[in-house]
């Protein structure tokens, strides 16, 4: 069964009802215009920069962390996201996830709030794993990346020298796996099902 975030939501129904095609891609990132306008995902506080990423879990439930080159940020572990001018929300997302892990997604859902960074406003979408690791597909900001249970998460976010930045990433590791749990099938030890999400967005 496909998921949805429920009835009201017209212009998420509508993302997720895109078909396989070559131009699916700008026909989410359009059902994203309308969807932004509701939502605000495009009025980043005073003085910060829009920026977008993707939450990547796997089949078993982990949730890919990057080691930014330098603890660039303050950050010792931390999520993909980047932006700039004219950029659409998924293309934005799928490109950074790319740029600074070497993976690819499937998109499946997003988190419905905005996260505030020292220069940026960034809003997530969740996916899924798509293929293997390909390290060509990265740049020089990353020097590591790795599979985290929640646990693990929440111990390497924590080394993170900026209190700001571990406070806003515990945040953001809460709210996906709240997601996920809604949407799959989380037991205490965080492992997850998705015979009932099925392929939704597949993009990347």
């Amino acid at each position: 069964a496909k998921v949805t975030k429920g009835a009201s939501d017209k212009a998420w129904e509508a993302m997720l009802q895109v078909p396989n095609d070559p131009t699916k891609e700008a026909k989410i990132d359009a059902a994203w215009a309308m969807f932004q306008e509701k939502a605000g995902w495009q009025k980043p506080a005073a003085g910060k920069t829009q920026s977008y990423g993707v939450l990547l879990f796997d089949t078993d439930g982990r949730i890919l962390l990057r080691q930014p080159t330098g603890e660039f940020g303050g950050a010792k572990w931390t999520f993909a996201k980047g932006g700039g001018p004219h950029t659409a929300p998924a293309t934005t997302a799928l490109k950074e996830l790319g740029e600074e892990t070497g993976f690819k997604a499937n998109i499946y859902s997003h988190l419905e709030d905005g996260y505030v960074g020292g220069t940026t406003k960034t809003n997530y979408f969740i996916g899924m794993q798509e293929g293997t690791w390909n390290p060509e597909l990265m740049d020089k900001e990353t020097s590591a990346v790795q599979w985290f249970t929640y646990e693990e998460a929440v111990a390497a976010i924590n080394q993170s020298p900026s209190a700001a930045v571990r406070a806003r990433d515990l945040k953001i590791l809460d709210d996906a796996y709240a997601k996920m749990g809604s949407m799959g099938k989380m037991n205490a030890a965080g492992e997850v099902g998705f015979d009932n999400i099925g392929d939704i967005t597949n993009v990347g």
